[in-house]
C-alpha cells in the first residue's frame, strides 16, 4: 500500500513538472508508465494458479532427479579405482577349510625364489638356499606378495626333503613342480589347492600323503609312479582326483572319510601293491576303471556312504574281499567283473542295485549276502540281468526287502547249492538259475525249491 502512495505522488509531481512546461505528450506518456507500475505490483499481491504451480513442481522434480543422479554417480565412483577400473571384490574365506591343529603355527621354511606378478601375487620358482628337511611352504614372499603358484620343475629332483607341508594355502601347483624330489611325507590341510600334472610324478621315497580339510583338484597323472608302500589319508574333502592321477602309484593303503569326491577314470588303476581301500561317511562317484587292474588281494570297504560306482570301476581287481555297510549302493554293469581273487561280497541293509555282470567271472567267490541283516521290507533290493554269471559262488542270502532278479543272474554258477530269499519275490525274470547244480536248494517264504520250479512261485 506505500509502494503504491510513493508511486502515485511520484506520478503528480511529473504532472506538476510537465503540466508548468507545457509537454501534453509526455504527460500521457507518465500516466501509462504509473499505471503499468502499478499493474506490476497487483501481480505481485495475487496468487498463484495452478499451472503456475505446475510448472514449479516440474522444475522441483527436475532438479531432485538430477541430485539423484548425481548421488548415484558419485557411489559409482566410489566403486571405481582412480584409474577408472572397476574395483574387485574380496573373495569370502570358505568355512570348510581346515587346518589340523599341529600343522596350524609351524614356522614357514625360508630361502626360496620368487617371482612377482605385479599385483601382490606370486610364483615360487625355486629352492633356492632353503635348506629344511621339513619344508613348510610359505603365505608370502620376503617382499610381501602372496604365493599363488609354485612354477612347473621348481622343486624339480631337490634332495633331503622329509616332508613337504601346505597348511592353509590357496595355490596351484604347475606340471612337475615336485616331480622326482626325495620328499617322504606329503601334507595338505586346510588348502584351496590345484595340484597340476606331473606336480609330484615318480617320488620314490613317498610313504605318506595326508590330504584334510581342503578342496583339491588333482590333476592327470599328478602322483604318477610314485610312492614306497604309500599310506594315503584323505579327510573332510571336497573335490576331484581327475584321471589318471595316481595311476601306477605305489599306494599300500587308501582311507577317505568325511569326504564328497569324484573319482575319475583310472585314477588309482595299475596300483598292484593296494592292500585296503575304506571309505567312510562318504559321498563318492567313483567313474570306469578307477581301480582297474589295481589290488594285491586287498579289502574293499564302504561305511555309512552313498556310493555310485560306474561300469567297471574295479576290473580285473585283485580284491579278496568286498564290504558295504548302511550305504545307498549303485553298482554299475561289469563293476567287478573278472576279479578273479574275490572270495566274499557283504552288501548290508539299504537300497541297493546292482548292475547287469557285476559280478561276472569271479571264479573264486564263495559267499554272498546281500541286506541279510534288514529288516525293512520296503528296501528295493535289484538285481539285474546276469550279474553273478559264470562265479564260483556257493551261497546266496538276500535279506528282507522288495527283491528283483533280472535274466540269467546266477546263471552257470556250476558251484551253487544255497539261496535263501528272505524278503519278497517283486519280480524274477527268466533263466535266472539256468545251468546251476540240480542240487540247488532255494529257500523262500518258508519253501524249498530248485531253479526251476522257484520261477513258479512268483
Amino acid at each position: 500500500m506505500r509502494k503504491k502512495l510513493l508511486v502515485m505522488l511520484m506520478t503528480l509531481c511529473m504532472l506538476v513538472v510537465l503540466a508548468a512546461c507545457g509537454n501534453v505528450d509526455n504527460t500521457e506518456e507518465a500516466e501509462q508508465s504509473a499505471e503499468t507500475v502499478e499493474e506490476n505490483e497487483d501481480d505481485e499481491d495475487e496468487p498463484a494458479t495452478d499451472s503456475d504451480t505446475a510448472e514449479e513442481t516440474s522444475d522441483d522434480t527436475q532438479n531432485e532427479e538430477q541430485d539423484e543422479s548425481r548421488t548415484e554417480e558419485q557411489e559409482d565412483g566410489q566403486g571405481q579405482s582412480q584409474d577408472g577400473s572397476q574395483s574387485e571384490e574380496q573373495p569370502a574365506s570358505n568355512p570348510n577349510l581346515i587346518v589340523d591343529a599341529e600343522y596350524a603355527n609351524l614356522q614357514e621354511s625360508t630361502g626360496f625364489e620368487f617371482e612377482s606378478n605385479g599385483d601382490g601375487t606370486c610364483t615360487l620358482t625355486g629352492i633356492g638356499d632353503c635348506t629344511d628337511s621339513d619344508i613348510v611352504i610359505p603365505e608370502k614372499s620376503p617382499e610381501g606378495d602372496t604365493v599363488t603358484m609354485i612354477a612347473e620343475d621348481a622343486f624339480y629332483r631337490a634332495e633331503d626333503i622329509s616332508s613337504i607341508i601346505f597348511a592353509g594355502r590357496t595355490m596351484e601347483l604347475d606340471s612337475g613342480a615336485f616331480e622326482s624330489c626325495e620328499a617322504e611325507r606329503i601334507v595338505i590341510t586346510g588348502c584351496d589347492m590345484v595340484i597340476g600334472e606331473y606336480a609330484f610324478s615318480y617320488c620314490d621315497d613317498v610313504e605318506e600323503v595326508y590330504i584334510s580339510g581342503s578342496n583339491i583338484e588333482v590333476d592327470n597323472y599328478a602322483f604318477y609312479n610314485t610312492g614306497n608302500d604309500i599310506v594315503m589319508e584323505i579327510v573332510n574333502c571336497s573335490g576331484t582326483l581327475k584321471e589318471d592321477a595316481f595311476q601306477s602309484c605305489a599306494v599300500l593303503q587308501l582311507t577317505i572319510s568325511e569326504s564328497t569326491l569324484e573319482l575319475d577314470e583310472y585314477v588309482f588303476s595299475y596300483c598292484d601293491d593296494m592292500e585296503a581301500v575304506a571309505f567312510d561317511n562318504c559321498t563318492v562317484e567313483i567313474e570306469a576303471y578307477a581301480f582297474y587292474n589295481s589290488g594285491d588281494d586287498a579289502s574293499v570297504t564302504f561305511t555309512n556312504s552313498e556310493i555310485n560306482i560306474n561300469d567297471k570301476a574295479f576290473q580285473s581287481c585283485s580284491l579278496a574281499t568286498l564290504n558295504i555297510t548302511g550305504c545307498e549302493t549303485v553298482l554299475g554293469e561289469y563293476t567287478f567283473s573278472y576279479c578273479e581273487d574275490l572270495t566274499e561280497v557283504i552288501i548290508g541293509a539299504g537300497n541297493i542295485e546292482i548292475g547287469s555282470y557285476c559280478f561276472y567271472n569271479c571264479t573264486s567267490l564263495v559267499n554272498v549276502s546281500i541286506a541279510a541283516d534288514s529288516e525293512d521290507d520296503s528296501l528295493a533290493l535289484v538285481i539285474d540281468d546276469k550279474a553273478f554269471q559264470s562265479c564260483s559262488v556257493q551261497n546266496v542270502i538276500i535279506g528282507r526287502g522288495n527283491t528283483e532278479i533280472g535274466d540269467y543272474a546266477f546263471s552257470y554258477c556250476e558251484d551253487l547249492v544255497s539261496v535263501d530269499i528272505r524278503g519278497v519275490l517283486a519280480d524274477m525274470e527268466d533263466y535266472v538259475f539256468y545251468n546251476c547244480p540240480e542240487e540247488l536248494v532255494i529257500l523262500y517264504n518258508g519253501e524249498s525249491y530248485d531253479g526251476e520250479s522257484i520261477e513258479n512261485a512268483m
